[in-house]
């Protein structure tokens, strides 16, 4: 009837904060269809693994505005690419939960930055079918813009504080797609002034957004810091062999075709000048960036690594070729 502080001495973690998202949901989803802890473990992975067709559907249609892309995307992740199907035999349960909140919170946090930052000049976009219905910028007065503002960054907040208990190296790679949205608007506002003119209109609504997340999980922290990031932090020199791609993750199957398609829609958004396309290149990019541990000598190192990168790739790869 309560959450444990521990999980000794059935394993050696002496807390139990880590992934403590998916664990309490894993613990409700056992409790309401009263199954075997085995069998539900393996019921949920699989409905947990179809859900993230609908996770790549929000990925792919927030960033290109088009529900096609998505809807393409949706298809090539559910029957062309390697992964996530192999998530469930090999129990990465956690992170193939964090992925389908990842889309989630980016979507709101998208949503916020466009509601703002495109509030009265939507030229730039009037070839990209923009179709969303939700955008803040709908809101009329200044009163309705501060609410909207505040209520899309409480549920940003929310959802990245979910998504932070699900599965902390997730919330990393939601933050480095975001810096690859901000790098993004560098390059598309061919000005420094406009570039200002984004963050203070739109940027400005992520900080509530984070402090939101970081209160809700603020319990959690003490435990975390101790048993998962200290160690890490102070771990910054120890030699790890170079990044070296394991393409077994990414080939078998149709993986293959996947990445085809994905090179032709990066070629494509270059051509029609999408920025999308190269921002989701900028995330890759720095995902194995993260990940190579042997070159880049940063405290942290360790927190992303290069398998968490490769079996998640199938992300980026369905949008771009959608």
């Amino acid at each position: 009837g309560a959450y444990p502080s521990s999980y000794e001495p059935y394993l050696q973690v002496s807390t139990a904060s880590y992934h403590a998202g998916y664990h309490s949901l894993a613990a409700l989803f056992i409790w309401l269809s009263g199954l075997e802890i085995d069998q539900a473990m393996l019921v949920l992975g699989q409905v947990l693994n179809a859900l993230e067709v609908l996770a790549v559907y929000i990925l792919g249609t927030n960033l290109s505005k088009e529900r096609l892309v998505g809807l393409f995307a949706a298809f090539i992740s559910a029957f062309l690419t390697p992964m996530p199907n192999f998530y469930t035999s090999w129990g990465r349960y956690t992170q193939l939960t964090g992925l389908l909140i990842l889309p989630v919170c980016a979507a709101l946090l998208i949503a916020l930055l466009d509601g703002w930052v495109f509030n009265n000049d939507q030229s730039h976009i009037s070839n990209q079918s923009w179709k969303i219905k939700y955008k803040v910028h709908t809101f009329s007065t200044k009163r309705s813009h501060m609410v909207a503002g505040l209520l899309f960054a409480g549920l940003a907040g929310f959802t990245g504080a979910g998504l932070l208990m699900v599965h902390y190296r997730v919330s990393a790679f939601l933050g480095l797609l975001m810096v690859s949205i901000f790098i993004g608007e560098v390059f598309r506002s061919l000005s420094w002034q406009p570039l200002w003119k984004t963050f203070s209109r739109s940027g400005i609504w992520v900080f509530p957004a984070v402090a939101v997340g970081l209160l809700l999980t603020l319990p959690w922290w003490p435990d975390l810091w101790q048993s998962l990031l200290q160690p890490r932090m102070m771990n910054t020199f120890q030699p790890i062999d170079s990044i070296k791609i394991d393409w077994g993750y990414l080939k078998p199957g149709f993986g293959e075709l996947s990445l085809k398609l994905a090179s032709v829609g990066l070629a494509l958004s270059l051509l029609k000048v999408r920025w999308f396309g190269p921002a989701l290149a900028l995330w890759v990019g720095l995902l194995f960036a993260a990940a190579n541990q042997s070159l880049i000598q940063v405290p942290g190192r360790g927190i992303i690594n290069l398998s968490s990168v490769e079996i998640m790739l199938f992300m980026p790869i369905a949008v771009l070729g959608g």
